[in-house]
């Protein structure tokens, strides 16, 4: 699986020299970033009638970061497998990639602390993605917080949206079957009171959730938001397909109907069904 040129967003906006600088010095930008010849995309313009004008300069160096890392583990490991807690390393520096892209727009965007609208969708990920949150909930969460959200899991396990039956959907039987989840108005497991429990090692499906619209419009049901499309989202979906390759554990863990192969990804109900000593691999 490689990054090419079709993954790369192109230059689309030039600042006018008394415009805000997109730096946010509050500066002008003919006084301020203009002498540095950064290039710019803009993604229209968002809730509160907004340029939203990202830095491509900035973004393109992180864009060669991934590329880099996944050269590194396409080319380093081969044939070869890794370890899951090298694969984790490298799950950690993709997502931070990643928010050092998001962090670029957040001025922007409604999505802070206390929105939890997205947090009733669908939530699916990778094995790895999956076993970063599971040692993160092994190490920070009390033998009381396990329980609590085991038997959640355990009741709120809907057989409607398994892997087995979400993997005889095509993408548009994806997209009703995410409409339709929206409907039951269930929240994600890790919400307590609005705020993630989980935030720190949340998974790409919710990574990439950055709207440009206003916070209600990602109300349940409504899907009226309009997002925000980052230059890292492809390139880190690749990144976690690629990463999964070598890791012994999981190889097989893929979805042979697409080409490239994707990873399988899975809701949390299933990767924890078993508790949290363990992701569970069966049925795959």
């Amino acid at each position: 699986m490689q990054m090419t040129d079709e993954n790369r967003i192109k230059p689309n906006y030039r600042p006018k020299d008394n415009e805000n600088c997109p730096c946010r010095s509050g500066e002008p930008f003919g006084k301020c970033c203009k002498s540095k010849n950064n290039e710019y995309y803009s993604l229209g313009k968002n809730y509160q009638n907004r340029k939203v004008i990202v830095n491509l300069t900035k973004s393109n160096a992180r864009f060669e970061k991934v590329h880099q890392i996944l050269f590194e583990i396409t080319y380093t490991y081969g044939s070869s497998s890794i370890s899951i807690s090298k694969a984790i390393e490298y799950l950690k520096t993709l997502y931070s990639l990643l928010q050092d892209d998001i962090d670029e727009i957040k001025s922007y965007i409604p999505c802070n602390k206390g929105c939890s609208y997205c947090c009733y969708s669908l939530m699916l990920s990778t094995a790895i993605e999956a076993e970063y949150i599971r040692q993160y909930i092994k190490a920070d969460f009390t033998e009381e917080q396990k329980n609590e959200l085991l038997s959640y899991l355990r009741s709120n396990y809907d057989p409607e949206y398994s892997f087995k039956r979400l993997y005889e959907l095509d993408e548009k039987g994806l997209n009703i079957a995410g409409k339709e989840y929206l409907k039951k108005i269930l929240p994600c497991p890790f919400l307590k009171g609005d705020v993630c429990l989980i935030y720190e090692v949340r998974p790409f499906a919710c990574r990439k959730h950055m709207v440009l619209s206003e916070a209600i419009n990602c109300a349940s049901g409504s899907r009226k938001e309009k997002r925000a499309q980052l230059q890292l989202f492809n390139p880190v979906r690749i990144g976690l397909d690629v990463m999964m390759q070598p890791v012994e554990r999981y190889k097989g863990l893929w979805d042979k109907r697409t080409y490239p192969s994707t990873s399988i990804v899975k809701t949390v109900y299933e990767w924890f069904s078993k508790g949290f000593n363990g992701i569970d691999l069966e049925g795959l």
